[in-house]
């Protein structure tokens, strides 16, 4: 499955006619020209419209626009149209799929100096493509009552002592840069290079089934961590039971991420550990 912006008249028909099926006219009556015409412009203005694509079908699709966050006023990235053809978990699973536009690729630590720049921990060890970027999108931090997203230009971006520094435009007090601890950078997957061998963006591990080489199943990966020496998978089961489990070779047998409705991990743990 892959998420992309609709190419062709075809494309926009199809998803209108898809969203169409399932509306009920009684409730919402349609316009079938109008919801083309205004599909289309959305397109052709560059908007949030993207579809999940899976063996070269369209089974779902995504417009967001940006609104207001109500608690800090920020901008933020809300759903405003979501249809799949899919059902049940399957539906799920492709919205979820959707909303994974973005890969997050490091972690604010600190505010770097009194101008409103940020220190940033890279998940990766060689951060070229956060490094060249020109645009990234600050996520709230994980378990924050408020989710939130917002894109900033970047006016300056340099590594240093391991870390990597940004200067965004628009940030310039240290307090709002302060307040940003601890919140996610993120960039889009297009401006990213395919991932070597062995090698896995965070985002792409999110969600995956995890069990070991007996079989037995351990949950589903809800969140990936940095220790400070090694990213470590937080896996957790339908009883809310969570294991750590180091993403290194020592412990990962096996990752699949072929299908993104169906990703697993096969790791050598105890299901006693």
């Amino acid at each position: 499955m892959e998420s992309i912006k609709p190419r062709t008249l075809e494309d926009i028909h199809f998803c209108v006619d898809m969203y169409l099926k399932l509306n009920d006219e009684s409730f919402i009556p349609a316009d079938k020209q109008l919801a083309y015409d205004n599909l289309s412009n959305l397109v052709r203005r560059n908007k949030f419209v993207r579809m999940a694509v899976k063996d070269d079908k369209i089974i779902g699709w995504i417009y967001a626009t940006p609104g207001l966050n109500l608690h800090t006023k920020e901008k933020i990235l809300q759903q405003s149209y979501f249809c799949s053809n899919q059902t049940g978990i399957s539906a799920a699973r492709v919205i979820k799929f959707l909303h994974q536009e973005l890969i997050e690729v490091g972690t604010i630590i600190e505010a770097y100096g009194i101008r409103g720049a940020l220190k940033v921990r890279p998940f990766a060890t060689d951060p070229v493509a956060l490094l060249a970027a020109k645009e990234i999108w600050i996520k709230s931090a994980p378990g924050s009552l408020v989710l939130s997203v917002k894109d900033y230009q970047v006016y300056l971006s340099k590594f240093h002592s391991g870390s990597v520094i940004l200067e965004l435009v628009g940030l310039t007090d240290r307090d709002q840069a302060l307040a940003m601890k601890s919140a996610r950078i993120a960039m889009a997957r297009k401006h990213f290079p395919t991932p070597g061998e062995d090698e896995f963006y965070w985002t792409d591990l999110l969600g995956a089934q995890v069990e070991n080489q007996a079989g037995e199943p351990f949950g589903q990966v809800v969140e990936m961590m940095d220790n400070g020496a090694q990213s470590v998978l937080s896996v957790v089961n339908d009883v809310k039971k969570q294991r750590l489990i180091p993403f290194v070779k020592a412990f990962i047998i096996d990752v699949n991420l072929s299908d993104p409705m169906a990703k697993r991990i096969i790791v050598d743990w105890q299901s006693d550990w």
